[in-house]
């Protein structure tokens, strides 16, 4: 899979690899300290006081969400298991999966020909540090989400 130039620049314009990595250096909790189980309610309230209705899949755990504008379909899901959180994107045009869709790292991998970030997965020990994850996680979607729309059609 390759990402298309139009969303490389994209990537490369909101300094998506940078800014994650310094996600990652931030929010990085040894693995003793990080929080296991996590509240389903808890998580879905953060969200909403975010305002953002992500909804809980059960059976693939993880928490999703799918917003439409014009003829794009983005999708954010967030994996967070044993402490550690793993953002997740897709982004279709007309039905059709645009080049760009996986965890975060897979998606740096693509903007570096291939070759691995080595950038471990944000965790937390708390609530407090989940929600600062949560929050520069969806500022960096809502970027990206603006720039896409820029795009002419």
């Amino acid at each position: 899979m390759k990402l298309l130039p139009e969303i490389k620049l994209i990537l490369e314009n909101i300094k998506f690899e940078n800014t994650y990595r310094t996600i990652s250096k931030n929010y990085s909790v040894d693995k003793e300290e990080m929080l296991e189980n996590h509240s389903i309610e808890k998580v879905l309230s953060i969200f909403k006081s975010l305002n953002y209705s992500f909804k809980y899949n059960k059976k693939e755990k993880f928490y999703g969400l799918n917003q439409s504008v014009e003829d794009y379909l983005f999708t954010f899901n967030i994996s967070l298991r044993y402490g550690i959180v793993e953002f997740i994107w897709a982004l279709r045009k007309n039905g059709e999966l645009i080049t760009l869709g996986g965890p975060w790292a897979f998606i740096i991998r693509l903007l570096n020909n291939g070759d691995k970030a080595n950038i471990k997965k944000p965790s937390f020990s708390n609530y407090e540090d989940l929600e600062s994850i949560l929050k520069e996680g969806l500022s960096l979607y809502e970027d990206f989400k603006l720039e896409v729309l820029k795009i002419e059609p």
